[in-house]
């Protein structure tokens, strides 16, 4: 990358670098990580309040620490899920979402074969490792994983509300239920810190935001420092203007 035209005609021209953009710095592109050996290189603003807030979440974050963990991206999730009890780091994972249904399915609840094949086909060659961390998680920290006892399906286009006995469902799984809403929300009020990464399901359908929508407003009224991240949660804090009430909304995604 330092052989690069944009390196070389540019880094001659300035006297250092300045990386403020957070949201794209994981990618290895020449604009990003190209000046490393051209330039002195410094954080900028943005970015030292972006790791300052995020090292303190996976180092040394204030007790109880609960993490949720949500939306698609399934393998990410459980990943930061495996990270974080690994290094005894968070007290409570509350997997919602798409990677709550895989949770569930891994704990032996029968969530549909639709609901399974879009696992799956989400996954893609990385199933097979993420199926593996979830039987981990769950066989190694089972006190440390909160479940969702109730989900909400799709079904003839209404929303319907299951109990796990009543699995699997007649239609897809997108959203958890009022029940998981009541359990998860000592862990979420009642903690030194929260990250919440991820929707509890498809929000964008009115009928299963109530999760969703649930879940922030007991990171709003939560006695901890709560830091949100991922695309998705983080435009919903903005756009219900709640930024002010919790500690960090990340500009990065997942």
């Amino acid at each position: 990358l330092y052989e690069t035209e944009i390196v070389q005609n540019l880094a001659p021209l300035v006297d250092a670098y300045v990386c403020d953009a957070f949201a794209a710095a994981h990618r290895n592109s020449p604009s990003l990580s190209g000046f490393g050996k051209a330039l002195p290189c410094f954080a900028g603003e943005l970015m030292a309040k972006e790791i300052s807030a995020l090292k303190m979440a996976v180092e040394s974050p204030p007790k109880p620490y609960t993490a949720i963990l949500g939306g698609v991206k399934c393998d990410d999730s459980i990943d930061i899920a495996n990270n974080l009890c690994q290094s005894d780091v968070a007290d409570t994972i509350i997997p919602v979402g798409a990677v709550g249904n895989l949770m569930l399915w891994a704990a032996g609840n029968p969530i549909g074969e639709g609901n399974e094949n879009f696992l799956k086909n989400e996954l893609g060659d990385s199933f097979d490792n993420t199926w593996k961390m979830a039987m981990d998680l769950l066989e190694n920290y089972p006190e440390r994983i909160v479940l969702p006892v109730d989900v909400a399906a799709e079904i003839e286009g209404e929303r319907v509300d299951l109990t796990l006995e009543s699995l699997p469902p007649q239609g897809p799984l997108f959203d958890i239920g009022l029940l998981t809403c009541m359990k998860i929300r000592s862990y979420i009020i009642d903690a030194g810190c929260v990250l919440w990464n991820g929707p509890a399901g498809f929000f964008e359908k009115d009928p299963f935001a109530f999760g969703t929508i649930e879940i922030l407003n007991q990171c709003c009224e939560s006695k901890g420092f709560v830091i949100i991240g991922g695309g998705h949660t983080s435009a919903l804090v903005n756009e219900r203007k709640v930024t002010h009430l919790v500690g960090h909304n990340s500009t990065g995604g997942g």
